[in-house]
């Protein structure tokens, strides 16, 4: 049972042993900042997608979406909501956009 005990004490040694070198101290600094490190692949990914998405015409019919429900919007917003006394010819305004 002692022996265990003091093989139990050696682990710390023998880590602080292992990664006092700058080797570990590189690949502890790598760990730390990986994220520094995915910055650049991860913007290029952005951009192939937003290449691709561009190219196949999928942001097109994303952009005509958008601007059909901002005019639909507007569209509420400025003629309907003044109906707002009458609730029954408000909803009919909202249904008819």
């Amino acid at each position: 049972m002692f022996e265990f005990f003091m093989w139990l004490k050696t682990i710390p040694d023998a880590m602080q042993k292992l990664f006092s070198g700058f080797r570990s101290t590189f690949i502890f600094g790598v760990i730390r900042y990986w994220y520094y490190l995915m910055t650049i692949p991860a913007i290029y990914a952005v951009y192939a997608l937003l290449k691709a998405l561009e190219t196949s015409g999928i942001m097109d019919k994303f952009k005509a979406i958008v601007v059909g429900m901002l005019a639909t919007i507007n569209n509420i917003t400025v003629n309907c909501f003044p109906l707002i006394a009458n609730l029954k010819a408000m909803i009919a305004c909202i249904n008819v956009s």
